[in-house]
């Protein structure tokens, strides 16, 4: 690739770890705002990096870990080939339809209030088998219109961000992000440090939009849920040591009882 030659390939990833003296962090910036093949090159090593994060990461690698334990047994209950090999299909098919029927009615306008989905006293298998899931989701905001962003979404500085989340079964959550810079931002609860009890189901919009600052490189959302209370001022002091990471975390190194799901979009 022919880099600018006052910018090698070797100082361009520096730059993306934010390994560079401060002034040498500005000179890059100011030559990327101005040499587009630069920034090109900057877009294609950040793309690399997450696709090396997420190849290793060690929380994705014991689900995948998991899931081949759980299919193993599966089989071996199973009388029948055919069986075993329709059986996860059909699953899969019953989450993509529920899936898009929840896209397909939610509401264009920042509901307060949870759209209810299952029955308080669902059981978590009952619950899963409806297709529903722990998730966060980011939407965009552009006048009276919104679009859904995928995950390594790019973004730019302005833009309107909503928020909104579903959960598998009643617990406790919070929804906190880190951008680039290294600040932690809390935006659930609005109000207060305890997490918010939720009930199973896709939530309305945070009653908020959020305005993306000219932080540098990612902000990155994540779902935190516990079956217990917890305090969400507390958790972020936990996770001090993540901040100032060059790349998004691929995970947050929490306590078992802890679960997560994780939304990341790249400036």
């Amino acid at each position: 690739m022919n880099l600018n030659a006052k910018v090698p390939m070797w100082k361009l990833e520096r730059y993306l770890l934010g390994e560079l003296p401060h002034a040498e962090l500005q000179a890059i910036d100011t030559a990327l705002n101005n040499d587009p093949q630069l920034a090109k090159a900057l877009e294609e090593l950040r793309i690399q990096n997450v696709q090396f994060a997420q190849e290793f990461d060690p929380q994705a690698s014991a689900q995948r870990a998991l899931a081949q334990v759980s299919a193993r047994k599966q089989q071996s209950k199973s009388a029948s080939i055919l069986e075993w090999i329709w059986k996860p299909a059909g699953v899969l098919a019953t989450l993509a339809i529920a899936v898009l029927v929840g896209v397909e009615h939610y509401s264009h306008k920042p509901l307060a209030d949870s759209v209810q989905v299952a029955q308080a006293n669902t059981t978590l298998e009952e619950t899963r088998t409806k297709g529903l899931e722990n998730r966060i989701e980011v939407w965009q905001k552009s006048g009276d219109t919104t679009s859904k962003l995928l995950d390594s979404a790019k973004v730019q500085k302005g833009d309107l961000l909503q928020i909104r989340s579903q959960v598998a079964k009643r617990c406790f959550a919070a929804i906190v992000s880190l951008d680039g810079r290294g600040n932690w931002t809390t935006h659930l609860p609005d109000t207060g440090t305890a997490a918010v009890a939720l009930e199973p189901g896709l939530s309305g919009f945070l009653p908020f939009a959020y305005q993306l600052d000219d932080a540098p490189r990612y902000e990155v959302f994540w779902l935190i849920t516990s079956a217990k209370p917890f305090a969400v001022n507390r958790l972020i002091q936990t996770l001090a040591p993540l901040q100032g990471s060059p790349i998004p975390p691929p995970f947050l190194p929490l306590d078992s009882k802890f679960e997560q799901s994780r939304l990341v979009v790249f400036k």
